[in-house]
């Protein structure tokens, strides 16, 4: 079983059959296994391997950093329709000379719309960002940029069209995490406390007599103001009071991707 990759630049198109168990390292010397006449990719740029059924690509510590539909990763599966792009070269699965086995078996198992950031994981060690970043538009001191800022930034600069994710700012920023995670506990915590306070104070001076169905009604007056609160925060608000505090919602909306 083998992959065929298309590997397209200003050069024009090349193509390089892939085999079960081979691994081959793309760059611009000749120490790579696969050299590639791109004055933006390092000596030895990046590396594929074919484990069937699965494709890896991994980044050799480049300079200009390995992007796999958009987004800057270390290491990650490739499936059919996603496009690597280093450099100025574009490299792509030419799933039309390939044989139907190997082209079911690289296809992502989901909706397509769904692939542009499932399992993808960015490359936030933010070593190989410090000799690109050098200055940013507002006041603030590149230096001073968490890693996952200077990913936001290298993407602008890059065209992307892809943001990081609520998932993918937390990840890399634990104490952002701790912090939204702390807060938005405590408030479900008093979400589901409120109406059982409420509902045992109002039926101390009980005029209907409806202490018999006090389970019910803390039951059920539980569930609405829970399922409301739970609403207004993971569906309506799209960013839970606890990401808005710290501050997550602001580094979403200021990658301002266009």
């Amino acid at each position: 079983m083998n992959v065929i990759l298309k590997i397209q630049n200003h050069n024009g198109i090349n193509e390089y059959k892939l085999e079960n168990l081979q691994t081959i390292s793309f760059g611009r010397s000749s120490k790579s296994d696969f050299k590639i006449p791109d004055e933006l990719l390092s000596g030895v740029h990046f590396k594929i391997s074919l484990n069937f059924p699965r494709l890896l690509i991994t980044d050799l510590d480049s300079k200009n950093g390995t992007y796999l539909n958009g987004i800057r990763i270390e290491h990650s599966d490739v499936f059919v329709g996603d496009e690597i792009k280093v450099g100025g070269t574009k490299i792509t699965i030419a799933a039309e000379k390939m044989e139907k086995l190997a082209i079911n078996a690289l296809t992502f198992p989901g909706a397509l719309n769904e692939r542009a950031h499932h399992e993808l994981r960015p490359d936030f060690t933010g070593a190989r960002e410090i000799n690109q970043v050098q200055k940013k538009s507002n006041k603030r001191n590149p230096e001073s940029l968490s890693s996952f800022e200077k990913e936001i930034l290298l993407r602008k600069r890059a065209n992307s069209h892809i943001r990081l994710t609520k998932h993918e700012i937390k990840l890399a920023d634990k104490a952002k995490t701790t912090f939204a995670s702390s807060i938005d506990t405590i408030l479900i915590l008093i979400s589901f406390a409120t109406p059982l306070a409420v509902i045992n104070l109002l039926l101390i001076n009980d005029s209907l007599n409806l202490v018999d169905y006090k389970l019910p009604i803390l039951f059920v007056s539980t569930f609405i103001t829970s399922g409301i609160f739970f609403w207004i925060n993971y569906k309506w608000l799209k960013f839970t009071v606890g990401e808005k505090l710290a501050g997550v919602e602001k580094v979403y909306k200021d990658q301002d991707l266009n």
